[in-house]
């Protein structure tokens, strides 16, 4: 997906000159078997291939990985469209002068040897006895600058449209947003959207690191990012780096206090959750603010209906989460055709009335039953799924109902000596990075159920709103 200015991902990661980035892109664009396409895009703004930026930056490194990934050194781009002379990464290379005014010699080196073994023959009749020198391989190859002193009359030189190309621009720090998502995994994927939508606004990337639930998940692990519509990074030591010394909105020390597990702020101070007259420390989302500033959002606040599924339409899950999905499926004995409900792990009455929504019937148009038992009777001797961490209310449900099935998610908890907890198994997300990857794949049960039973709360309300959109939930098992 292209950018605003016409760049690729791999363009404009070249032109920031972000090592990690062009890694994990040229690892991306290999499984895919795009890679050779991509090296070779040019920039449908200034014609420039990612190797022509590396040049411009003198990146050494960015060029060192560009040309092992087989980046052509004789390719102009587009800039012959958009110039009266074609430029090509040597002859960039050859004129960019470093701060001691000199060229970066590595950076030519390397563009000449890959120039002489892109143009040698595929197999050679000798073996030679010595390594040439780097003279000899120039001359071997025919080397010269090939527009000379007429490159620098290019700086001047105005594009198609009338703007100056700035070949000397400084390279802008990227700009970031901090959150840390608190709470359930609709109020997460919630801050998350929020965020997602002010960064694509603005411009700016996202450093992402789960709060005081599910501490022990890195989200990347459970969800592929890679056609997400923006940056996210989610590395803590990187993370780290990016925060240290830098302007922060809202201002709070991160040397004094630590925002995991601080949900609740008085002014800039962390305090316990509930406490009166706090609230979550937060940006305006309604402002733009300088761009060297990292504006903090240390969520806790409600999930926003529907915000979930604009998330779980721009990733797809991790292959090792699909394979664990069929794994469940298999497991559990889910067959093909079955009706599902969830209940809360505070849920204490059984005869509970629910709303209960058709496979044919909009949400607005519900229909009343008596509770779960009646719900269960109804659609008999079809199985029914129970998803819930309320052992009590389960192994009623399984004595009196053959039909019903389950995983053993419930069976989990550390805190298994109390049948009547008053939190659900989220909780234990803190230690177990299991816990997020069951509560994912059991919402994914939920939404694929022919009838889904919904109970309260955030994460009932994800799951009957991926169950209207099964679309949706297709694309996240797409491999």
């Amino acid at each position: 997906m292209d950018d605003y200015r016409g760049n690729t991902p791999l363009i404009a990661a070249a032109a920031e000159g972000d090592i990690p980035r062009i890694h994990e892109l040229l690892m991306i664009y290999s499984q895919e078997g795009t890679l050779h396409q991509q090296l070779e895009e040019a920039s449908t703004n200034d014609g420039f291939t990612p190797l022509l930026w590396a040049c411009m930056n003198a990146d050494t490194d960015a060029v060192r990985l560009l040309l092992a990934a087989g980046a052509d050194p004789t390719n102009p781009g587009r800039t012959e469209e958009l110039y009266e002379h074609k430029i090509t990464p040597l002859g960039v290379a050859h004129e960019r002068v470093t701060e001691d005014g000199s060229v970066n010699q590595d950076i030519i080196d390397m563009l000449v040897e890959a120039r002489i073994e892109r143009n040698a023959p595929k197999h050679t009749t000798y073996i030679r006895k010595r390594r040439p020198s780097v003279k000899q391989r120039k001359m071997e190859a025919n080397w010269a600058p090939p527009y000379g002193r007429k490159y620098l009359q290019l700086l001047n030189t105005k594009k198609k449209g009338g703007s100056r190309h700035n070949f000397t621009r400084k390279k802008e720090h990227e700009s970031y947003i901090y959150l840390i998502g608190y709470g359930g995994i609709s109020d997460i994927l919630s801050e998350f959207v929020t965020c997602t939508k002010y960064a694509i606004k603005y411009k700016r990337s996202l450093l992402f690191e789960m709060g005081n639930v599910y501490t022990s998940t890195d989200i990347k692990s459970v969800f592929d990012f890679s056609k997400y519509p923006i940056p996210v990074y989610t590395d803590k030591d990187m993370i780290r780096k990016v925060l240290k010394g830098r302007n922060l909105e809202p201002p709070v020390d991160l040397n004094k206090y630590s925002l995991k597990g601080k949900i609740c702020f008085i002014g800039n101070q962390p305090v316990k959750r509930d406490t009166p007259n706090s609230a979550a420390l937060v940006f305006n989302t309604e402002k733009e603010y300088p761009r060297d500033t990292i504006l903090i959002r240390s969520g806790g606040r409600k999930g926003r209906p529907g915000h979930e599924l604009y998330f779980f339409q721009h990733v797809t899950l991790q292959q090792n989460i699909i394979e664990q999905y069929k794994e469940f499926v298999k497991k559990y004995k889910i067959p093909s055709t079955y009706v599902a409900a969830h209940l809360r792990a505070t849920d204490k009455p059984l005869s509970f009335e629910f709303n209960i929504s058709g496979i044919n019937k909009p949400t607005s148009n519900t229909i009343k039953h008596g509770g779960i038992d009646s719900f269960i009777e109804k659609y008999a001797p079809m199985q029914t799924y129970i998803a819930t961490d309320n052992k009590r209310i389960l192994e009623e449900l399984k004595k009196k109902h053959p039909s019903v099935i389950h995983s053993d998610v419930v069976y989990k908890s550390k805190r298994s000596n109390n049948n009547t907890r008053k939190h659900g198994l989220h909780r234990n997300g803190a230690h177990d990075p299991q816990v997020f990857i069951d509560a994912i794949l059991e919402l994914i049960i939920l939404a694929k159920a022919k009838i889904l039973m919904p109970s309260v709360g955030g994460y009932t309300e994800m799951a009957k709103h991926l169950w209207e959109h099964k679309d949706v939930v297709e694309h996240l098992l797409r491999s």
